[in-house]
């Protein structure tokens, strides 16, 4: 509620809609009532009309005569000093006016100095209910996998190593979630009274009621969103206004280091959302970031004798359950010898014949 208005209302000077919006606010909550009352208190208790100014000294000023007749007769000087300040105070517009106009003015003061400290109280109390919202952190280890059921009735599928926040539940006239790291797929109850917001470091989502993923793992250097369905809006936590609206089967990309939006239309989402469904799906993708992707989902480590190694590209869906039925899959499509060294750990290498061939094929001599 508006200062100005409540401050128009205690003095009489709203207009009848003002009336009304103060009323309907004044019946929202036991507290907003009392301190209206107490106002509207202040500012009666000050306001003095002139005529009852007029009749309360006139009462004095005869009580101050019957003590005088009592005591006898003052001397002429003192009498006219009397009669001075007797017709003082009462002439048209002088003290009599001017005490009352100064009671409404510091009426108006206290009014306005109430309603102050009655609306700092207000927005302290309400960031410290904001304060007091628990939060919840949500971490998911290497090799985990978990879906969620938010206190709104939207849904979220969590993938292998990443980190969320979020509230209990959401009281407020939106609702936020902060990816902290890591990768999520959600599908968002619609509310249009309350946008659903999800944040990560560099960026912001803002959507009413759709599905769609968001990834941003460290390492990437990107936040990227692909949409299932509904309509998404992506922007730079930096300047919100610069921001980009995707559609269903469209992946928007906020690359970190440049500030940068991009889009495009994908063909095949399984690319992006097989993972919620027990698979890894690639299509021309380098091999250190396939590394990275079943590091994290089967909680292993693995090396690369030669690091140029991973820029071998692979295409493949990669089904199997166990690293070991991934690790058949992989040595055959990119021609690769598989160690295991220890537990856990993993060594790739170039395949001993793909070796020998090269040997082979550098040592014969050029007879053209």
């Amino acid at each position: 509620m508006d200062q100005l208005t409540i401050l128009r209302y205690i003095t009489g000077e709203c207009t009848p809609e003002e009336r009304r919006e103060v009323y309907d606010w004044s019946r929202t909550s036991a507290d907003h009532a009392k301190s209206i009352r107490q106002l509207k208190d202040i500012w009666d208790a000050g306001s003095v009309s002139t005529d009852e100014m007029q009749f309360q000294v006139d009462e004095d000023w005869r009580r101050l005569e019957n003590r005088i007749d009592t005591s006898g007769r003052p001397g002429r000087e003192e009498y006219v000093d009397s009669q001075r300040f007797h017709m003082h105070a009462y002439k048209p517009g002088g003290t009599g006016r001017s005490i009352s106009m100064w009671m409404k003015v510091a009426a108006a003061f206290l009014v306005v100095s109430m309603s102050a400290l009655f609306f700092w109280q207000l927005s302290h109390q309400a960031q410290q209910e904001e304060e007091m919202v628990s939060m919840r952190e949500i971490i998911m280890e290497r090799g985990q996998q978990s879906n969620m059921l938010l206190s709104d009735g939207s849904h979220i599928t969590i993938n292998a190593d990443s980190h969320i926040r979020l509230p209990d539940r959401f009281e407020s006239d939106r609702r936020d979630l902060y990816l902290e790291s890591g990768e999520i797929f959600v599908d968002i109850e619609s509310d249009p009274d309350r946008p659903f917001f999800i944040h990560t470091k560099e960026s912001v989502i803002r959507v009413l009621g759709t599905a769609f993923s968001v990834r941003s793992y460290p390492e990437e250097r990107e936040v990227r969103v692909v949409v299932r369905e509904g309509i998404v809006s992506l922007a730079s936590s930096q300047n919100s206004s610069r921001h980009i609206s995707l559609i269903e089967n469209q992946m928007g990309r906020y690359y970190i280091d440049n500030n940068q939006l991009s889009s495009e239309f994908v063909q095949d989402t399984e690319l992006f959302f097989g993972w919620m469904d027990g698979y890894l799906k690639f299509d021309e993708a380098p091999l250190e970031r396939v590394i990275r992707d079943l590091e994290r989902r089967y909680n292993v480590r693995i090396v690369l004798e030669d690091p140029s190694l991973g820029s071998k590209r692979l295409t493949a869906e990669l089904k199997g359950r166990s690293i070991q039925n991934v690790l058949n899959v992989l040595s055959s499509a990119l021609d690769l010898d598989i160690e295991q060294l220890e537990e856990n750990r993993i060594m790739f290498r170039n395949s001993r014949n793909t070796q020998v061939s090269e040997h082979l094929t550098t040592a014969l001599p050029d007879r053209g």
